[in-house]
């Protein structure tokens, strides 16, 4: 008897515990609407921006691929440009610490890609004027795009 007793007053503090937020700080929690709204932008913020490199980096030529890529970001702009906005409208006050930094370490290895172009064409940039240009214009389309 005294067993069960000793059970149920630990399941009882427990309970008042957890209904008074009484819960150490790293214990998980589950992700929220928001956590799970961010993960979906960024997964497609990610395929978009790992298929916007690619159309530069995998064409034979580099100012072919860089009017293919300007082509993409044209198309997809405006639901791009939605799904930024909807990162934009959740506070970070609603995601968890977890997605807090997922969400920064997400938009910061894209940008990353996309600013890896500059340096790997910086040598035709500098050779060809024109290709500079349209190089320059895509980028800063991207980053105007995907500016949170």
């Amino acid at each position: 008897m005294r067993g069960k007793l000793s059970a149920v007053l630990m399941v009882s503090i427990a309970v008042c515990a957890l209904l008074a937020g009484c819960v150490r700080n790293g214990a998980p929690r589950a992700p929220s609407n928001a956590d799970r709204e961010i993960e979906a932008v960024l997964r497609e913020v990610h395929a978009f921006t790992g298929e916007f490199v690619r159309k530069v980096e995998s064409a034979n030529d580099p100012a072919t691929g860089v009017d293919e890529a300007q082509r993409y970001l044209d198309s997809r702009s405006e639901e791009i440009k939605v799904k930024i906005d909807a990162l934009r409208k959740i506070n970070d006050a609603q995601l968890s610490e977890a997605m807090r930094g997922r969400k920064m370490e997400g938009l910061m290895d894209d940008l990353m890609s996309v600013n890896g172009l500059q340096i790997k064409f910086m040598t035709k940039a500098m050779n060809d004027p024109a290709f500079k240009s349209k190089l320059e214009r895509l980028l800063n389309d991207y980053r105007a795009l995907v500016d949170v």
